[in-house]
């Protein structure tokens, strides 16, 4: 009984601590209705954005990172050729 009267004012303090990115994520998932109200389906909603996101951008800037070092790596003037083997090696 308790639980059912405070379920909405929970989802609402929960709703508010969103971001406005996150908030339109979940918005825009097909399940959105029956998380909307429901603070325990919210917060696993969160919980499955918020790490796919993160899993996912690690990969690129990875990839971006890698390609970044790649295009932008040079010999210096006072550097061996054996120094900068090592280095390109390292990238």
């Amino acid at each position: 009984m308790t639980y059912e009267a405070n379920k909405e004012k929970s989802y609402s303090l929960l709703w508010l601590q969103c971001s406005k990115q996150l908030q339109h994520k979940i918005q825009n998932q097909q399940d959105y209705l029956s998380i909307k109200n429901d603070p325990i389906k919210l917060l696993k909603s969160i919980e499955i954005l918020s790490l796919t996101y993160e899993e996912n951008r690690y990969d690129v800037q990875i990839i971006d990172d890698a390609l970044k070092n790649l295009i932008n790596i040079k010999q210096k003037d006072d550097e061996s050729l054996i120094d900068y083997t090592a280095g390109f090696e390292s990238l």
